[in-house]
């Protein structure tokens, strides 16, 4: 559920950097590296859950 989630903020965050680019003076390709930062701080965190040591057996 976690990796669903940050895919969906990471490409809410690309629409609204895309769309406001001109504004901040952003372009969307740094919308995409910012989206691709959280999906794969998302999936980071859903590798490494099955580590923590309350998931162990």
């Amino acid at each position: 559920m976690g990796l669903l989630l940050s895919v969906t903020a990471g490409l809410a965050l690309w629409i609204v950097v895309w769309a406001l680019g001109p504004v901040l003076n952003l372009t969307s390709f740094d919308g995409f590296m910012m989206a691709l930062a959280v999906m794969l701080l998302g999936a980071t965190g859903r590798a490494l859950t099955k580590y923590l040591p309350s998931r162990r057996q």
